[in-house]
């Protein structure tokens, strides 16, 4: 019979890697929440104020897709930190174990890069936007690509923690997630 053995204590590193994905994970989750909540509020107001007023109000538009921006790339976000990416598994399941690694690898350093990509475009993009207001709230266009420059962000610090993981040869906890095309 062979001794139990005790995992290795994480390191410093491998501790903080964690503590972000769950910190950073709740944190969008909820400004998600807050996000949809946002968005649903204002059109119920907009409800409301039609009925009593038999006119809209003219912001709620412009603020919806502000609000849908922030929904849609933080969430993205979250998604990555599940690692439930569209994928496609049955290919996968037919490469022998080499193969997987590399193909793995090779994955984990596309989407790196076209996040880290969209990214750097988010913010140099935002900075040239900043000269303008948008139409209705009169908020600086930037509120446009701060979504996306964050959500990349934290893609891109996500995927890089999973590929240091990965490279070290860290297995990935098995997602409940079907395995054929999620």
């Amino acid at each position: 019979m062979r001794p139990a053995t005790t995992p290795a204590p994480a390191s410093a590193f491998e501790r903080a890697c964690s503590a972000y994905l769950r910190g950073s994970g709740l944190a969008l989750r909820v400004l998600g929440v807050l996000a949809l909540a946002l968005m649903v509020g204002s059109h119920a107001l907009e409800i409301a104020w039609r009925f009593f007023n038999q006119r809209g109000l003219s912001w709620v538009h412009e603020f919806s897709i502000i609000a849908a921006m922030v929904l849609y790339f933080l969430m993205y976000a979250e998604i990555s930190k599940q690692r439930d990416y569209v994928r496609l598994d049955l290919l996968e399941q037919r490469l022998p174990a080499a193969a997987r690694r590399h193909l793995s690898t090779f994955i984990r350093l596309v989407v790196l890069a076209f996040h880290a990509l969209a990214a750097w475009y988010a913010v140099a993009t935002a900075r040239f936007a900043a000269a303008f207001d948008t139409t209705v709230l009169e908020w600086p266009e930037t509120v446009f690509y701060v979504p996306l420059a964050l959500g990349c962000a934290d893609i891109v610090l996500t995927e890089a923690i999973h590929l240091w993981r990965h490279l070290r040869g860290q297995a990935e906890e098995e997602r409940a997630a079907p395995r054929v095309l999620t």
